[in-house]
This record gives structure tokens, C-alpha cells and sequence, in this order.
């Protein structure tokens, strides 16, 4: 409901809310019934509050037609894995964190977050080592290698 606004003083005073958020697939969108989506009639026999719609040009108009099953399977967003941006680490290199986030953003689409949750997790079933390199006066740097081939 928030992700338009960010804020509930600024939602509150409208009386639904649709929210359009693009796919991975280029056309395609997921439709939100974020506010009161009881009441806007999709799915027949239990309330349906996400759709996906596809836009095409007929005849020099824009329509809105539902996407087909093709398409909605081609956009859904995947969550990235561990095992993903383990794919994308090179071999016996030692890395900042801030170098491997730009890669897994390059690469992968994933977030600075999300890139230090799934760094945490290939450390903790050790296909990554984390190196802590002493610095006087302040926090050892933390860098990350990848030594074989091995998937978590």
C-alpha cells in the first residue's frame, strides 16, 4: 500500500489504491489492488488481489489485455540464491564487499542488502572465506575469496 507513497498519513485518505509495478518481462506488469482489493471484482470464487496485464497496440491504440500463462511465468522475479552469486565470484581473488555488491548489482540485479545476507550464508557453509586483514586503530578489513568450484 506504502510503496508509492512511504507513508501512512499520505494513504490513508484515498479510497483504493492500484499499484502497477513492471515484471523482469518487457510488456508485462503486476497490478496491485493494495486498497481495499476485496472490492475490485477480480477472481470469481475467492477475492484476487494480483494480476498480471500485458500492454500491446492495436490499430494505434493502447490496450490492457491479461497476460497469458507464458508470459506471466517469463516475468516472474526469481529470488536470488547463494548458489547464484557464487556463480558470479572469480576464483582466488580477494574481494571487498563493496566490490562484490557492484558485481552481484552488474550481474545478478540483487541489492547492496540482499549481497551481504547471501555473502553471510556462503560463509557460513564455507564456499567463501572471509579474510580480516589487521588495520592499526579501527576494525580489520573484511575480504572474500572463493577458493574452488564447490556450491554451497
Amino acid at each position: 500500500m506504502y510503496s508509492g507513497a512511504g507513508a501512512s498519513c499520505l494513504t490513508n485518505w484515498a479510497r483504493a489504491y492500484l499499484v502497477i509495478e513492471p515484471t523482469d518481462l518487457h510488456g508485462v506488469y503486476k497490478f496491485i489492488a493494495a486498497k481495499r482489493g476485496e472490492r475490485i471484482g477480480w477472481g470469481y470464487d475467492y477475492p484476487v488481489f494480483e494480476t498480471f496485464w500485458s500492454h500491446c497496440k492495436e490499430s494505434g491504440k493502447l490496450l490492457w489485455v491479461p497476460a497469458s500463462e507464458a508470459e506471466i511465468k517469463a516475468s516472474a522475479k526469481t529470488e536470488k540464491t547463494a548458489d547464484d552469486l557464487l556463480q558470479v565470484l572469480p576464483i582466488g581473488q580477494d574481494l571487498r564487499i563493496e566490490q562484490i555488491q557492484k558485481l552481484a548489482k552488474a550481474k545478478l540485479r540483487i541489492g547492496q542488502k540482499a549481497t551481504v545476507v547471501l555473502i553471510k550464508e556462503l560463509v557460513d557453509c564455507k564456499s567463501v572465506l572471509q579474510i580480516s586483514i589487521p588495520r592499526s586503530g579501527t576494525c580489520p578489513e573484511k575480504k572474500y575469496r572463493r577458493e574452488t568450484l564447490a556450491d554451497c
